[in-house]
């Protein structure tokens, strides 16, 4: 089966991997990658070994992802705090259980930004 852009891209995205952990394990280098990946490259393909050793990782990822059950999560809500919840995931076109895992993913994203920001000594003070 052919890899394609879209689906590395995503597969990547999903896993929360970054074009130069995909260099290292292709064993080749984070332009070449760039250029398989990005939409606005020179149309390169991914050349058929690296296929290969992508494929592989995406399987082994996806073995491990079977292995091991996926974390749950239970919010209780009364009707006022749940309302507003289900009314910004209808304005957003999501089911409430899509809306609350994209944005609590958003929250964690944005906060490690924040940690990362604060160690580099490059987060805004008056914003701490």
């Amino acid at each position: 089966m052919k890899i394609t852009r879209e689906a590395v891209n995503q597969w990547l995205e999903e896993n929360r991997r970054g074009r130069e952990w995909l260099a290292n394990r292709c064993n080749t280098s984070l332009s070449n990658v760039g250029m398989w990946l990005n939409k606005k490259g020179d149309g390169r393909l991914i050349p058929p070994e690296h296929q290969i050793t992508i494929r592989k990782l995406m399987d082994e990822d996806n073995a491990a992802a079977q292995a091991v059950p996926p974390h749950t999560l239970v919010l209780e809500f009364n009707s006022k705090q749940y309302t507003p919840i289900e009314q910004a995931a209808l304005q957003n076109h999501e089911t409430v259980r899509e809306w609350a895992k994209r944005t609590l993913n958003e929250a964690t994203e944005a906060d490690m930004k924040t940690v990362v920001e604060k160690r580099n000594g490059t987060h805004n003070r008056n914003s701490s």
